[in-house]
């Protein structure tokens, strides 16, 4: 019992110790507590996510703590924070599976019941869970064909950004979806760069190689926020903005500030504070009423430089 104590305790401090400023938020005075949590990667997208989540919180009597840890080197993974979630007594969560690998099992409370488990960002057949809350993958081609069209260059030169080493299936069906809508009097060649094959090499030097390597290139799909982000850092290292037309992936503050600079010509976006608030919704209709969607396709938007402009016009 000793024993177990004591490894419990080393857990909590462990994981606690890897959090990132959102810690430990104190739930006296509210009936519920939800966990957002993710990895490294997700964290501009779960910041959002949180925002919307918080935005609702006192609706339900809540509060919401944010779980990412500082940095890639301090990753804690989607079980763990699970396993914190038992122990902290959560009321429920929502947290970013960036695996499609990875089967997710939901924590239980200390009688044994299921906390209720919102999942975002990829889904596992085999995983438990209240909800997921996702994207139709073939959907996604057929809008991102659509977008290319409607913007590229007259020769364009297109690259598509994706980690496939962790999305396989997902890349593989939005591709062939992308391929069958763009059709071939499109007039567009294309290569797919996979950032997650070589571990040995830091994905942002992956793309800033292919780059320097191709100087044709003149157009980039991103398939993640975070690859957004490193290319259009590239783009700006190497003097090729306005030279690279980017649609990006997921709307978070930077990469609006991109898109108003006319660095991101185009962001493909779920809306994650609305996302926040459903996933809310869902973990709640399951405590009142024991059964929630289960499945929910997120609408795929895009965002312009014009569409933006409207937006802050109507604020």
């Amino acid at each position: 019992m000793l024993f177990f104590i004591v490894a419990l305790v080393f857990f909590s401090v462990n994981i606690l110790h890897k959090q990132q400023r959102y810690v430990a938020v104190p739930s006296e005075g509210h009936k519920n507590h939800i966990l957002v949590a993710g990895t490294h990667t997700d964290a501009a997208f779960l910041q959002e996510v949180y925002e919307g989540a918080s935005s609702v919180a006192e609706e339900y009597d809540a509060v919401v703590e944010l779980l990412l840890p500082d940095s890639h080197a301090d990753d804690v993974t989607i079980s763990s924070w699970l396993e914190y979630a038992e122990y902290v007594g959560a009321s429920g969560i929502i947290a970013y599976v960036d695996d499609e690998k990875e089967i997710v099992v939901p924590p239980v409370d200390i009688y044994g019941a299921k906390i209720p488990l919102v999942t975002l960002g990829n889904d596992n057949p085999n995983s438990s869970h209240i909800s997921y809350i996702g994207t139709n993958k073939y959907e996604l081609g057929r809008q991102l064909a659509k977008l290319v069209k409607s913007i590229k260059p007259e020769n364009a030169e297109l690259l598509i950004v994706a980690d496939t080493n962790h999305n396989s299936e997902a890349t593989n069906i939005m591709v062939a979806s992308f391929t069958e809508s763009l059709g071939k009097t499109a007039n567009v060649r294309w290569n797919l760069l996979e950032t997650g094959r070589d571990k040995n090499i830091r994905p942002d030097e992956i793309i800033r190689q292919t780059f320097i390597k191709k100087p044709e290139i003149n157009m980039v799909i991103c398939l993640s926020l975070e690859d957004t982000l490193r290319v259009t850092q590239s783009v700006i290292d190497l003097s090729k903005t306005g030279q690279i037309k980017i649609i990006g992936f997921h709307e978070s503050a930077k990469t609006l500030e991109y898109l108003s600079k006319g660095i991101l010509s185009a962001i493909i976006s779920f809306e994650p504070e609305e996302i926040g608030k459903r996933a809310m919704k869902e973990i709640f209709d399951y405590k009142q009423h024991g059964y929630a969607n289960g499945y929910i396709v997120n609408d795929i938007n895009v965002i312009t430089k014009e569409t933006l402009s409207r937006r802050e016009h109507l604020k």
